[in-house]
């Protein structure tokens, strides 16, 4: 078994410094997708926020009905509702 080089330390260490950020800006992207469906339910007039409240309410229970077995509570169903859309590339905060 032979040691890598320099040169193959240096290709490793930058392959996985882009594989990062590729993931960090994907994170990103999901919170800033969930901070952007609260402002809009801050945002929206009175009548019709009742409405939005539901309908954010409705799309985040959603996200987590297949988690039951994660945990009673809802805290650790979202949390592997979130894991696993990372994992899967999908988005579960809508």
């Amino acid at each position: 078994m032979t040691n890598p080089t320099f040169e193959e330390q240096t290709v490793a260490f930058q392959r996985d410094s882009v594989r990062l950020e590729l993931m960090n800006d994907f994170q990103m992207a999901e919170v800033e997708q969930r901070v952007i469906a609260l402002e809009q339910l801050l945002a929206t007039r009175w009548p019709a926020r009742l409405v939005a409240a539901f309908r954010l309410g409705r799309a985040i229970r959603k996200s987590v009905e297949g988690f039951a077995w994660a945990g009673p509570d809802f805290y650790s169903r979202r949390i592997e509702a979130s894991g696993n859309a990372l994992l899967c590339g999908r988005d579960v905060s809508r």
